[in-house]
């Protein structure tokens, strides 16, 4: 019993580390594609600065005015704070 459970724990062992290996190799992958479209995007980014038109005037923003306050017509009555008495023997 002890020898097949040795037996399955190495073959665990061996396909866990050929999934590391497929992992770390799609990975190495990626980063070399991403490399090549990142020199590729900086090509194109600086024919584009060249060719943007200047802005020759801001638009301005128009202010707002405010919306005066409604006060309601009912009276606010004050709020009654309850202490309690303390009765020292």
């Amino acid at each position: 019993m002890s020898i097949s459970n040795h037996f399955s724990s190495v073959i665990r062992c061996i396909l866990i580390a050929g999934m590391v290996m497929c992992f770390s190799s799609s990975v190495i992958a990626q980063e070399k594609k991403q490399e090549k479209t990142k020199e590729k995007k900086g090509e194109v980014v600086e024919t584009k600065e060249t060719q943007k038109p200047d802005i020759k005037e801001v638009p301005k923003s128009r202010k707002q005015p405010k919306p005066s306050v409604v006060k309601p017509n009912v009276k606010v009555k004050p709020v009654k704070i309850v202490k309690p008495k303390i009765r020292k023997p």
